[in-house]
């Protein structure tokens, strides 16, 4: 319920605060004294888009709070997006002369998308204008879900429908682009195989250039071996030759004088590496043996590595063999086309399974209720001057959508007689104010509602009618905050609380300002409502016969 409302700087309001009650209250005033001008504050403070050009005072800024007692069940609102709850909430909007808009929940700044879903929640805002709101299918779908108690199902069929949507939207990309796709996929394949072909995963380049430049040099590379053997074996001039003769001189010279056993230990060692050497070259050139074939292999593989790294702009080898592993670990993480479209196929086949079940129970406690919301609505309606109106839902099996597999239109008649229309083609601006408020009516006895605050939905009424109105008016306010803005004595007769408003002028400007009534103020308030100012005597007793009904 709304506590406190606070306002300054606010078109014709330079300051005001109020203090509401819970029940029934009834504000008035007459016709230009600034009742509109408080419901605007109201629902600028709520989230409502700003207009910089109400500031009373221009060169200040506008404040406006809203102070609300809130109960536990919205904590969970406050918890997922990232609020502290408090009992007590204060909503609070501050517009400065420069046009910039600061929003606020218990001083923690807050989107005005934000504040409208807390707000929308907490509040709601009837009038003439606001009640076309009912004319379209889908808030009438949002009441019927709300008196047959199938809001929640309709919550989770939403859901649903959504990621049946959603998966569908995916199927049908993948169906348009299934060629495109295939393509790409055959292409990555191709390069993948292309890639494992040239075993680029293994293979040592190096190891292959070493090859190649070997055998491409082979009959050089076995002259030079060639000629090394001769300077090692020449029976005249060899290396050879003359280390083992030199070897025998000092092995003669050791055995004599045992201080030369070390050279002739030396030269052994020389000689012995020299022979070593010697048989390597000999091996060397028995297995280096002129291969074409394999030279034009060499040849081959070499370019094609050359070509692929070119082809994917690799500057080495070792980046090639990255881009081969990037490509074959995507491969392997993604579906085909083929198979992807399947699975996304079965994943729709089981979503729409899911739908059409939560559909068929969604339907069935929607028939229900409409019966049952049906007849109370006419009872009431009956009671508001409109006694040969009949209201009734109609189904008709419709495309599925986030409402259900059925479209679902709320028909009215409002004479014995007549034929059901289309509530927007057949229901005036008076008759849509009284249905809106007899669903508001059926809602109070659901459960406890938001606030309400009706602005002059009682327009064009008078006499009995006015009286149930009030009525009405009475039995919603008894366990819920109900705020009525209206012209009618009958109406404001039985408000709980009464307040008034109205417009103060002096030389420099004009004020609006909200007053809580006494008994006698209420009294005479009542009596100018009946009769006008300076109200009679009688208007005056009337008025506290009216009063006296409560």
């Amino acid at each position: 319920m709304i506590q406190r409302i606070y306002i300054r700087n606010y078109a014709l309001i330079q300051e005001l605060e109020l203090e509401f009650p819970n029940g029934f209250i009834v504000i008035t005033g007459e016709t230009g004294s600034g009742k509109s001008i408080l419901l605007g504050a109201l629902q600028l403070a709520l989230g409502a888009r700003a207009d910089h050009s109400i500031l009373f005072n221009k060169e200040d800024k506008c404040v406006l709070e809203v102070e609300l007692k809130v109960d536990d069940n919205y904590r969970q609102w406050f918890e997922d997006n990232n609020f502290d709850y408090e009992p007590i909430t204060i909503i609070r909007r501050e517009l400065s002369p420069s046009s910039k808009s600061r929003l606020f929940v218990n001083d923690s700044p807050v989107t005005q998308n934000l504040l409208k879903q807390l707000t929308d929640r907490l509040i709601v805002i009837h009038s003439q204008h606001e009640s076309h709101g009912i004319l379209a299918s889908s808030e009438q779908i949002n009441r019927l879900d709300e008196f047959s108690g199938s809001a929640e199902l309709s919550k989770r069929f939403k859901g649903k429908y959504k990621e049946y949507r959603s998966t569908q939207k995916i199927y049908d990309q993948l169906m348009s682009q299934k060629e495109a796709i295939e393509k790409e996929w055959d292409y990555h394949q191709f390069l993948i195989e292309e890639l494992e072909a040239a075993k680029v995963h293994s293979v040592n380049f190096d190891a292959l250039e070493t090859e190649f430049n070997t055998l491409s040099e082979i009959d050089t590379i076995r002259l030079q071996l060639a000629q090394a053997l001769g300077v090692l074996q020449d029976e005249q001039m060899g290396v050879l030759t003359n280390l083992n003769q030199l070897q025998r001189t000092l092995s003669d010279l050791s055995r004599r004088n045992q201080q030369f056993k070390g050279l002739e230990e030396r030269v052994l060692s020389v000689l012995l590496e020299l022979r070593d050497i010697d048989g390597e070259i000999e091996n060397s050139l028995d297995r280096l043996v002129p291969d074409p074939l394999r030279l034009e292999e060499l040849d081959a593989r070499i370019n094609d590595l050359y070509r692929l790294q070119q082809k994917h702009k690799a500057a080495s080898l070792s980046e090639l063999k990255e881009i081969y592993n990037d490509l074959n670990q995507k491969l392997s993480e993604e579906q085909s086309p083929t198979n992807q479209i399947a699975s996304i196929a079965a994943q729709l086949d089981i979503l729409k399974s899911e739908l059409d079940l939560l559909a068929a129970e969604l339907q069935g406690i929607r028939q229900k209720g409409a019966g049952d919301l049906s007849s109370e609505l006419e009872t009431v309606l009956h009671k508001l001057g409109m006694p040969s109106s009949e209201v009734r839902f109609e189904f008709k099996p419709a495309e599925m959508t986030a409402n259900g597999g059925f479209e679902i239109d709320l028909m009215f008649k409002a004479n014995r007689g007549g034929t059901f229309s289309l509530l927007k083609n057949s229901i005036s601006g008076g008759e849509l104010s009284r249905l809106a408020l007899a669903i508001e009516y059926v809602k109070s006895r659901k459960g406890t509602l938001p606030v309400q605050v009706f602005d002059e939905i009682d327009s064009g009424v008078s006499g009995e009618i006015a009286d149930k109105i009030a009525q009405l008016f009475v039995t919603m306010g008894t366990e819920n905050q109900l705020m009525v803005i209206s012209h009618l004595p009958q109406v404001a007769s039985k408000g709980a609380t009464h307040f008034k408003i109205a417009k103060t002028e002096d030389s420099e400007s004009t004020r609006t300002q909200m007053l809580k009534l006494s008994k006698e103020q209420r009294e005479i308030e009542i009596a100018t409502m009946l009769e006008g100012l300076n109200p009679s005597d009688t208007a005056i007793q009337h008025a506290r016969s009216l009063l006296a009904r409560l």
